[in-house]
């Protein structure tokens, strides 16, 4: 997290104008700092394929409405210590006069430069603003569980706040005053995450980590005359807090804890569902998981943190599911899908909020008033998001409940117009919607179809179905009915054709050469594998993380069906895939497996070479290679032959995109 140093008195003076109620301080152009907290995630990543820079914080209007941003993310070394994941996002990458706050040009003396000056110039311009680093998220957290021991507790917290809060990034790269606090995201302690490195222990280990964080900033308090913050992203899933969370020995170090109160559902479950719903709906199958941001702010409160240190996030993107049947009420909602997970812009099932508003003149769109969530639907594909209309329901459910405020992943996510962040603002804050840069916010839904939290019955949180929390932690509503509302939710607008989606990429003039080998992203299925007796099916992409092919399966891609119809023993195998990846960090090779039984039982994983970060053919296997067994007509069949990309090895990459698996036989 970025510290910010100051002295005593002038970090009273902001925090009164921050967090009391009295006369608004004005920042930048326009608007009053926030009454409430608003923090907000500043992707790392996102200065490339993105092309979101810290500039664009500032421009598009967001850095006056913020209060916090999270620089997302650092990382932890193998000696247990804080690091870069991206030494040159972060300190290295210089920026031309358009692209920085300042206006002027980054020069290659700079011992400092990449998003950290940009950050320090972005605070320059807003004084109120105060950036944390924020150490692990989900591709990050893996060793946790080793920093957060007695053994290593220690050294961990000095190399994070001499790395961040004292500025010393690496030797020769120093700027003190770009970190104000730090944000630990641990996902999540004694509970797997994308991996399983975790002990019982860490519950009491993640407490203790704190406490030595807050001790050692409080050493450097004493030195510099500064005050530092500390927070923590944490889960909002029941059994997560349960295990890994212990609440009133957390809230006596940290300044607030911001619940990760989006990705209730996703892709992983067999049915659509609402990712980030406010309220529980008693017609939801999954109810008795408690999966919804009302019940995890009440575990919160209930488990003995103030609701002052609480910020409930938010999601400035959709998730998505394909395939989907209409169902009873003809919505897609609670509906079992088949399908692969339609197409995002950066990863499929997910997509940001500004490619949403899109969808939305092509699909029907509904209101759940029960769980006061948003989704569309087509027919086939249902996306589910929050638009500024449910975004200011939860504000106004923030501010009944007194809690600090929102926190939102991430933004890059948002419009040109900020149409997400000014319902944040705007609701926290109680004013009128609030021209911007951008020009018009999105318009939301009528009001008439959008009922606001008072109008709107709050479930209670007494289901017996299901797992239930201790008594400690069970949140109580006696005063509250029970919705009796569960009819078909609102549609918002008539129903209206889709039209095909357009290709996912458009590689003009990059189409294979002769042989389709490793001459660059293939425009087709059939440039994908031009050899004769190809076939070529169509494959999911998705994010992964830091995995090795040994790993259990985490990114299964879709199954694709080979089929082979004439006889006699086939000798070879040869896939080609057609890819690519944005590296973070390491070497990368995709891992391949085979199965000739529909999946129940599969071959050891073959690797590619080393991908690279532009868009190529890879081959596996050819008539040499057997892939361990010798293979025939019937194992090849419509019905039991499968291939799938089971996971990226020995890196941590991002935005993987797989648009082709192409299969050739061999036969004696």
């Amino acid at each position: 997290m970025k510290t910010r140093r100051m002295s005593i008195v002038m970090f009273i003076i902001m925090f009164a104008g921050l967090f009391n109620v009295g006369a608004p301080k004005f920042v930048g152009a326009s608007v009053p700092v926030s009454s409430k907290r608003i923090v907000g995630y500043f992707v790392q990543w996102g200065i490339y394929k993105r092309n979101y820079l810290v500039k664009n914080v500032d421009t598009s209007g967001s850095a006056e409405r913020l209060t916090h941003i999270n620089y997302a993310f650092g990382d932890i070394d193998t000696s247990f210590h804080c690091a870069t994941v991206d030494a040159f996002a972060d300190y290295n990458k210089a920026f031309s006069a358009s692209e920085t706050v300042n206006g002027i040009a980054d020069q290659s003396s700079d011992p400092v430069k990449g998003n950290f000056k940009q950050l320090y110039q972005l605070k320059q311009k807003y004084p109120h603003l105060k950036i944390l680093m924020s150490v692990g998220g989900w591709s990050l957290s893996s060793k946790f569980s080793d920093a957060a021991l007695p053994a290593n507790r220690a050294g961990f917290v000095a190399s994070c706040i001499n790395m961040y809060l004292n500025g010393n990034f690496a030797p020769g790269k120093v700027l003190p005053g770009v970190f104000d606090g730090i944000d630990i995201d641990w996902e999540y302690p004694a509970a797997c995450g994308l991996t399983c490195n975790f002990r019982p222990e860490d519950k009491q280990n993640f407490t203790a980590l704190m406490a030595e964080f807050r001790s050692q900033m409080n050493t450097l308090s004493q030195q510099t005359g500064k005050t530092y913050l500390l927070t923590a992203a944490t889960s909002a899933g029941e059994a997560n807090i349960g295990i890994g969370l212990d609440l009133p020995g957390l809230s006596q170090y940290v300044d607030w804890l911001n619940i990760m109160t989006y990705d209730f559902h996703g892709g992983w479950d067999t049915a659509t569902n609402l990712h980030s719903p406010l309220y529980g709906n008693p017609a939801d199958p999954t109810y008795a998981d408690h999966a919804w941001s009302d019940y995890a702010v009440d575990l919160y409160i209930a488990g003995g943190v103030p609701a002052s240190k609480l910020t409930m996030g938010v999601p400035f993107y959709g998730r998505g599911w394909g395939g989907v049947p209409p169902g009873p009420n003809g919505d897609g909602l609670y509906q079992v899908y088949t399908g692969k997970a339609p197409r995002g812009k950066y990863e499929n099932g997910v997509d940001d909020y500004k490619e949403m508003i899109a969808r939305e003149a092509t699909f029907t769109k509904y209101f759940n008033p029960i769980a006061q969530s948003v989704y569309i639907y087509n027919g086939s594909t249902l996306w589910t998001y929050d638009d500024p209309a449910s975004m200011t329901n939860k504000m106004n459910y923030i501010n009944s409940n007194n809690l600090s405020g929102a926190m939102f992943w991430e933004l890059s996510g948002d419009t040109t117009s900020i149409a997400l962040l000014n319902a944040i603002y705007n609701g926290l804050n109680g004013v009128g919607p609030t021209s911007t840069p951008g020009g018009p916010t999105n318009t939301p839904i009528p009001p008439t179809a959008t009922p606001t939290r008072t109008n709107t019955p709050l479930p209670t949180n007494t289901s017996t179905a299901g797992p239930s929390p201790t008594p400690s932690n069970t949140p109580t509503r006696t005063n509250t009915p029970v919705p009796t509302n569960t009819s078909a939710p609102t549609n918002t607008s008539a129903p209206t054709n889709t039209p095909a989606p357009s290709s996912y990429r458009s590689p003009t003039g990059q189409a294979a050469g002769p042989g389709g080998h490793a001459n660059g992203f293939e425009s087709s299925p059939t440039n994908a594998f031009a050899d004769d007796g190809a076939v070529a099916f169509d494959l999911d992409s998705g994010t992964v993380g830091s995995l090795v092919c040994t790993d259990p399966v985490r990114d299964n891609h879709d199954f694709f069906n080979y089929g082979i119809t004439s006889g006699s023993t086939i000798n070879g195998l040869e896939v080609r895939l057609d890819a690519k990846v944005d590296l973070v960090k390491n070497s990368a090779a995709m891992c391949v497996q085979l199965s000739s039984d529909g999946g129940a039982t599969w071959t050891a994983a073959k690797t590619t070479p080393g991908l690279t970060v532009s868009e190529a053919t890879y081959l596996l296997g050819g008539p040499t290679d057997t892939w361990g067994r010798s293979w025939t007509a019937t194992d090849l069949s419509n019905t039991n032959f499968r291939v799938r990309v089971t996971n990226i090895a020995t890196a941590i990459v991002r935005d993987f995109s797989l648009d082709w698996v192409a299969v050739k036989v061999y036969s004696q």
